[in-house]
């Protein structure tokens, strides 16, 4: 682990203030991510459909881009809950809450699934982990494994654990769909306005019929590619 990581200050747009930490994104990345060009059409989908929300889940908080977001957006009283498994990105995620003006910030060590249970998490230093078997390998070195649990959204949900969500983005390096299928009852009976990023085309396929089998009828997806992102769908209730 890098003692002192080096890491790119966001000057402008809604992640201002924030700093991504530069061996993750590479230097080629460093200026449009400097200029507030980190996905900006999931920034702007958010920082919409926040307006006046009270409850937002970021489930893959990472370090917290979107959470600034949502501390800027959602009105004072608001609860943020963010999920991140991995213990170095929570650190962060700890900090920022500890210096958040905001109703309610609370930080999660699940890792979101289609149930509740035990899984094994691979990090490593300053790139987003992921659930051992889930999406792709982590490339290079194997990384740690660490023990996690996991949990549903209808489970938190249901359970009274957590309020439900008027807004969540999803970004969970390949889980994605274990996650949507763990809050169909979420999705069909609360209808939140949901931004769901896909590493994969086969992700793509699931993640557009998971929204199409809730009845959802707003449905539209990112081109990607642009070096800052990928794909991501996102879906809305009419209404």
């Amino acid at each position: 682990m890098l003692d002192r990581p080096i890491r790119i200050p966001v000057l402008r747009g809604p992640g201002r203030g924030h700093r991504l930490p530069l061996p993750r994104f590479g230097l080629r990345r460093a200026f449009v991510l400097a200029l507030g060009r980190y996905e900006q059409e999931v920034a702007r989908f958010l920082a919409h459909s926040l307006q006046g929300r009270a409850v937002f889940f970021d489930v893959g908080a990472s370090t917290g881009y979107f959470v600034r977001l949502a501390i800027r957006t959602m009105p004072p009283d608001g609860t943020i809950v963010a999920f991140e498994p991995d213990p170095l990105a929570r650190g962060e995620l700890e900090q920022l809450r500890a210096q958040a003006a905001t109703g309610t910030f609370l930080v999660r060590d699940e890792a979101l699934a289609r149930g509740d249970g035990q899984a094994s998490l691979v990090s490593r230093d300053l790139v987003c982990g992921r659930l051992e078997g889930v999406g792709v390998a982590l490339a290079g070195a194997s990384g740690r494994s660490i023990p996690v649990r996991t949990r549903s959204v209808d489970s938190l949900v249901t359970g009274g654990e957590l309020p439900s969500p008027d807004v969540v983005k999803i970004d969970a390096e390949g889980a994605e769909r274990d996650i949507l299928e763990g809050m169909t009852r979420v999705l069909t009976e609360q209808s939140p306005a949901v931004a769901v990023e896909c590493h994969s085309m086969a992700l793509f396929a699931d993640v557009l019929r998971a929204f199409v089998d809730a009845g959802y009828e707003q449905i539209r997806c990112s081109a990607g590619g642009d070096g800052v992102g990928p794909p991501t769908v996102f879906a809305r209730r009419t209404g």
